[in-house]
């Protein structure tokens, strides 16, 4: 059958793909936060999440945000600044795999 069930079942499958992305992302900040990260800045342009913020040690929050499932490729996008005596000022991106088997 099409028609009105064909375009309601895209746009709930459309809905449900956008709040995968959104829990996926917000899986991301969570685990910056446990490794004490105050967030200033956060971006998702297409594939790429961008966090801006400040930590004790920015290498810890690097490292911990390149282990989360359906994320590759996390660096510092921009250089890391002490800024105070316990602070550092940091840019990461990551980007976002495709999830398999859905869509």
């Amino acid at each position: 059958e099409s028609g009105p069930r064909t375009v309601e079942a895209w746009s709930v499958a459309a809905v449900m793909a956008d709040r995968r992305t959104t829990y996926r992302f917000w899986q991301v900040v969570a685990v910056a936060w446990s490794k004490g990260a105050v967030l200033t800045a956060v971006e998702l342009k297409d594939a790429t999440l961008t966090l801006r913020g400040n930590a004790a040690v920015a290498t810890d929050v690097l490292a911990a945000v390149d282990a989360v499932p359906g994320f590759v490729d996390a660096k510092f996008s921009a250089p890391v600044r002490q800024i105070n005596s316990d602070r550092e000022d940091f840019t990461v991106t990551l980007t976002m795999q495709p999830e398999a088997g859905r869509g």
